[in-house]
């Protein structure tokens, strides 16, 4: 034979030794890379190759209206105040359904706004602490409390919707809420996400 020694990448050899395109797509393989020209032929890489991993997330937004106010605030938040809140709740799962779906949007917002209606809209979400703030409320007739057990800024408000009641009301669905945004104004929201 003569002529220059031909330089080929990417054939794919499996795991059993047989040989077949890169395009294949089986569970492990071995590349072999034979170097240029004149080298003689060597392993010069190894890779495993495993399917990619896909992340399929959902998001559904809800708004509410609620009152509160911060312990401890240096400001006017310290007053008893109320805002319209957006809470952005993100959802993830292993599985779809047999119609495509982690979980269907219908049963996230019945399952997220079900829970706001009946404990934080139109309600004050105040800490268990705040006995003054709790007094003042409970004297008026009628009223809602939902009592927190942290004062209840955005972040609190947040992470105690992530990781008390998201655990809650997705209990039974196979997906799980990962990240929460809770809006407190156009301007402002806080972010807790699951690590």
């Amino acid at each position: 034979m003569h002529g220059p020694p031909v330089s080929v990448r990417g054939i794919a050899i499996d795991l059993n030794g047989h040989a077949g395109s890169k395009d294949e797509s089986p569970s492990a393989r071995l590349l072999i890379h034979y170097r240029t020209r004149s080298q003689s032929p060597s392993l010069s890489s190894f890779q495993y190759r495993s399917p990619p991993v896909v992340s399929i997330s959902i998001m559904r937004r809800f708004s509410f209206c609620a009152g509160h106010r911060l312990v401890g605030h240096e400001g006017k938040c310290q007053n008893l105040h109320g805002h319209n809140y957006i809470i952005e709740v993100y959802v993830t799962g292993q599985k779809q359904d047999a119609v495509g779906r982690i979980l269907d949007f219908k049963q996230l917002k019945n399952r997220c706004k079900g829970w706001i209606d009946d404990n934080w809209d139109h309600s004050f979400v105040l800490w268990q602490e705040d006995q003054n703030g709790l007094d003042a409320i409970r004297s008026s007739e009628p009223h809602r409390i939902y009592e927190l057990d942290s004062n209840p800024t955005a972040e609190n408000m947040a992470k105690h919707f992530l990781e008390v009641v998201c655990p809650q009301i997705l209990a039974d669905t196979g997906a799980s809420a990962y990240k929460v945004i809770l809006w407190e104004s156009e301007e402002t929201y806080a972010e807790v996400t699951l690590d």
